[in-house]
């Protein structure tokens, strides 16, 4: 089973308690091929999840409670510095 957050412009909610998206990249905005792009989490724990930006997996580099580490980032598909929603799901 997994649970998810995700973030679109800014706007945050959740759906287990404690655990949030904080901030990806700062700004929230990434573009094709961009690397080490940090997701800033709240109570995501130790676990390796799934992340993805405007419904596209990404490459997990690192996974720690506070920080998600990706690229490069995958998004071929997507227009480069727009807010598509980040998702991350994490193990239970």
């Amino acid at each position: 089973m997994a649970v998810w957050s995700d973030v679109v412009g800014g706007s945050f909610t959740t759906t287990l308690a404690g655990f949030a998206i904080i901030s990806v990249d700062a700004d929230n905005l990434v573009q094709h091929g961009q690397d080490d792009v940090v997701v800033l989490v709240q109570g995501a724990g130790t676990v390796e999840g799934k992340v993805f930006w405007g419904g596209i997996p990404q490459p997990v580099k690192t996974w720690t409670d506070t920080a998600i580490t990706v690229g490069p980032v995958n998004a071929s598909t997507l227009t480069d510095y727009q807010a598509y929603a980040w998702d991350v799901w994490r193990p239970v």
